[in-house]
């Protein structure tokens, strides 16, 4: 939701700017996060919000959410991309409005029909728009060894069964289909 400055509620963060050469600065906004939730091992937050800021520093502009939030993107065509905790992309515009929203096969709860599903385990950190459309983004992929050190803390240790989860870059459409992983 956005909501013009003079509705900031009462338990939104004090900004505090301790340097800021505004002649310096690019024109327009500048837009970051701000949550209480630890990304790393939280899901949710009680405060995670998009703000951007103009070039004096004052919240102009903010959009929460109630996930955890782990990148924000301008777009080519002047729209945010935003990567929650909840294994969604979302695509914002000006007005704070979600345009569409990305999910992968993870989210659970809030799932809506207007959702643009994608078969992938789940988004995280990072989302970008393609010159051509496409989108790219980090999910999750795993991998069974049936023959892998099983304490790397210890030269010469058994080896075993091991299932190993890391990063894949996965192309999709803007209808959801996946192009390339």
């Amino acid at each position: 939701m956005v909501k013009p400055l003079s509705d900031l509620p009462d338990d939104f963060p004090p900004i505090v700017i301790h340097h800021c050469d505004a002649g310096r600065r690019e024109p327009g906004y500048m837009i970051l996060s701000l949550g209480r939730g630890t990304r790393a091992t939280q899901q949710t937050s009680d405060f995670e919000t998009l703000v951007a800021l103009n070039t004096d520093g004052d919240v102009v502009w903010y959009w929460s959410h109630d996930h955890c939030l782990t990148d924000v993107k301008l777009s080519p065509r002047n729209v945010l991309l935003v990567v929650s905790t909840d294994g969604c992309i979302h695509e914002i515009d000006a007005q704070g409005n979600d345009l569409r929203r990305w999910r992968s096969n993870w989210k659970q709860g809030d799932v809506r029909d207007t959702d643009i599903k994608v078969d992938t385990y789940y988004f995280h950190h990072a989302v970008r728009e393609l010159p051509y459309g496409n989108f790219v983004a980090l999910s999750i992929t795993s991998r069974h060894f049936d023959d892998y050190i099983q304490n790397i803390e210890e030269p010469g240790a058994d080896t075993g069964p091991r299932l190993l989860v890391g990063d894949v870059l996965v192309e999709f459409t803007p209808a959801g289909d996946i192009v390339r992983t």
